[in-house]
């Protein structure tokens, strides 16, 4: 039998999702408590550009590879609509695909 940790890791891997954007696929993965720590210390008084910087990190396409660099960090927190930055915050920092199920 599995331990909690091991569960919990497990589910971790296996929550990688896609969301459509624009006609885009972009692939996320939840944040770890580590990855919330390290984006609050970044930026502890600009919420926006902790978002921008989450994004940055946890948007790939199917092979894993980013899609925003370090140089869109200003463009996502200025010039981009926050409603189609929702969807992907939502699915990085949202509730687990069975959570939303039970729903």
């Amino acid at each position: 039998m599995a331990t909690l940790i091991e569960a919990l890791k497990a589910d971790f891997t296996s929550r990688r999702r896609k969301v459509e954007v624009l006609g885009f696929d972009v692939w996320v993965k939840p944040m770890t408590s580590g990855e919330f720590a390290s984006l609050s210390g970044m930026h502890p008084t600009d919420d926006a550009l902790r978002n921008a910087e989450m994004i940055i990190r946890k948007c790939t396409d199917a092979d894993g590879k980013r899609i925003f660099t370090k140089d869109d960090k200003l463009a996502l927190r200025n010039e981009v609509a926050g409603d189609r930055l929702g969807p992907l915050i939502a699915a990085i920092v949202g509730s687990s695909v069975d959570d939303a199920e039970k729903n």
